[in-house]
């Protein structure tokens, strides 16, 4: 009997913590179902994408458009290399110690999926217009995102440029 009811599911089940991300950006090739990475191992997959505004009611009127992401962790996977026994602990120490999530596409694809890592240069935390009811991970700008604003900076320093006294 004991086989039977492993087989049939219960001895493969795992804890589940749920926590949540959003983003300002369209979230295309993201669906449910697609992979949450942490430095590039599948820790979990994402539950849930809905618009910020259909979930909390006392949202702003530009937050309400965000895009929140219910993200369903692997409780096995997230606590290897870790010194806590409550998931949830641990991720809300990761979060405090600079943890950010990045949708990414993978490939040529056109699927994406989320990835969680540390950046290099610590990113301030937003201050949200709703009270989150699970673990929050802050979005990190994604390399595209970085690519183009540094690529916009650098052609309002050209254009700010006085050509003809240079030219003089």
């Amino acid at each position: 009997v004991g086989a039977l009811v492993y087989l049939g599911g219960a001895g493969a089940r795992t804890e589940e913590v749920m926590a949540e991300t959003y983003s300002k950006n369209p979230v295309s090739g993201l669906s449910v179902g697609s992979e949450v990475n942490f430095r590039g191992v599948k820790v979990g997959e994402v539950r849930e994408i809905t618009f910020v505004g259909r979930v909390y009611d006392r949202v702003s009127e530009e937050d309400a458009q965000m895009i929140l992401i219910v993200i369903a962790f692997n409780s096995k996977m997230m606590r290897a290399g870790s010194a806590s026994e409550n998931l949830e602990e641990d991720l809300r120490l990761r979060v405090d110690q600079g943890l950010r999530a990045t949708v990414t596409a993978s490939g040529i694809t056109g699927l994406s999926h989320i990835e969680l890592d540390y950046p290099r240069h610590s990113l301030p935390s937003e201050r949200l217009s709703w009270l989150p009811r699970r673990i929050t991970i802050p979005p990190a700008p994604s390399m595209l995102e970085s690519f183009s604003e540094g690529a916009s900076h650098v052609l309002s320093q050209i254009n700010s440029i006085d050509i003809k006294s240079v030219w003089s």
